[in-house]
């Protein structure tokens, strides 16, 4: 890596490497106007010998250093001699998916972010992980020189979802600026909100991806691990009806009947004694071809007929 000005931000945690007091290094999320852009840029001085030092941008004799072959601590401590001992040296290379991988001449090991939910969390140094494993990707660290680095605004957003009951989306996000670094869905954590019914969907992280499990309506939390910006979206479940015909008489696969009445423009749906939940619930269902809206009610117990 050449010599220059740079913010290291992990691949799995989202957080920078930064720096908390005189001593401590940790990862830290945030916008860089909470954080202030000296605790988490860092002076790399490529040494010529395949290692580098990492340094305070803001104070030049701090260097980042791994305490003990044993240990597993990574600090910042002041070195004023000429001497460059290899406590202070760091092998950076190119990591397996991305990113770089940051080694210690010292002890042999990789620096390593810690996963935590919040914004703060711990750096080691450990052994190499497999390449593809969580825990190697906690050992990936993006690099950035601060002049390039795009932040995600507020102005981000999340489309509002509506999947059919067994199908599966991934979250659609928007964002502010259209180029902002690190903020592609990976870069979220998805959580049910609470409140939310749970049963509705599933939420998987691992393919940023929600399952729909049941009929209705629930709140999803979108948490940018980089910024700590959390964002929320709707996402609503509706029943398979089948394929609805552009002027025909049914929903086929289910017992309601759906008729159109041409000289009204009026859709109405015969819905019979096999419930689907046991509430009422409204529905949103969409239907591009006729370009219809229909709001459905699913009600229990008898025959309802709907305008």
């Amino acid at each position: 890596m050449e010599t220059g000005d740079y913010y290291f931000n992990n691949a799995y945690t989202g957080k920078f490497l930064h720096r908390s007091g005189n001593t401590t290094v940790n990862g830290q999320s945030g916008l860089l106007s909470s954080l202030g852009e000296s605790s988490i840029k860092w002076r790399v001085t490529n040494l010529g010998d395949g290692y580098c030092t990492i340094q305070r941008a803001d104070m030049p004799n701090a260097f980042l250093a791994a305490d003990s072959t044993s240990g597993s601590t990574v600090k910042i401590r002041q070195n004023n001699s000429e001497t460059i001992s290899d406590i202070y040296k760091w092998e950076i290379r190119i990591a397996t998916g991305g990113g770089c991988l940051i080694k210690s001449k010292y002890t042999g090991k990789y620096l390593y972010s810690a996963e935590s939910s919040g914004k703060s969390s711990s750096v080691y140094v450990y052994g190499l992980y497999s390449s593809g494993s969580t825990s190697y990707d906690k050992q990936r660290w993006r690099v950035v020189e601060p002049d390039e680095y795009k932040e995600l605004t507020n102005g981000v957003s999340f489309n509002d979802l509506v999947l059919e009951i067994d199908s599966t989306k991934s979250p659609s996000v928007n964002k502010s600026p259209s180029d902002a670094l690190w903020a592609n869905l990976s870069d979220f954590t998805y959580t049910l909100s609470s409140g939310s019914e749970s049963g509705v969907i599933s939420i998987s992280n691992t393919t940023q991806s929600i399952i729909a499990l049941d009929a209705g309506l629930v709140e999803v939390k979108a948490v940018h691990k980089v910024t700590g910006i959390t964002r929320y979206f709707d996402v609503t479940v509706i029943v398979n009806w089948g394929s609805i015909k552009a002027m025909g008489a049914q929903i086929e696969g289910t017992d309601l009947q759906f008729v159109f009445t041409p000289q009204t423009s009026e859709y109405t749906i015969w819905k019979h004694v096999n419930p689907l939940r046991q509430s009422a619930d409204s529905l949103n269902l969409y239907n591009t071809t006729i370009m219809m809206h229909i709001i459905l009610i699913v009600c229990m117990g008898h025959q309802e007929h709907f305008m």
